[in-house]
């Protein structure tokens, strides 16, 4: 039986603690870019959501309040028109409504007149 080098098997063993120990400490050099990265982009949230002066913090309030009357404008707007919209609708309703009335009334009115010259004859 013939024995291995003490030597190789060193460097063997040597090589495949090391490639196990790079391996497992990729994926947690990654975990740790991650949670490092999540946590620069929390602060630069906050930074960016947090006025530093007094000038900053009144315009993110003037910006904001800007926003609320754009959209409450758009919605008065929105309200106007659909507000046109049905007084247009009802006025069309009402009109038909009339119209039918009156051509009824005219179809009575002539079937009246033909009644009474049918019974005059």
């Amino acid at each position: 039986m013939v024995k291995p080098d003490q030597d190789l098997m060193k460097m063997i063993k040597n090589q495949m603690i090391n490639f196990i120990y790079n391996y497992c400490n990729l994926d947690y050099k990654k975990k740790r870019i991650e949670k490092k990265v999540l946590v620069m982009q929390k602060m630069l949230l906050i930074y960016i959501n947090t006025p530093s002066t007094k000038q900053d913090s009144f315009s993110l309030y003037n910006k904001r309040l800007k926003k609320k009357i754009n959209t409450l404008n758009c919605k008065k707007s929105q309200m106007k028109y659909k507000s046109k919209q049905s007084l247009e609708e009802k006025m069309k309703i009402e009109e038909y409504f009339q119209n039918k009335k009156v051509l009824r009334n005219r179809i009575l009115s002539i079937n009246s007149l033909f009644i009474r010259l049918f019974l005059k004859i």
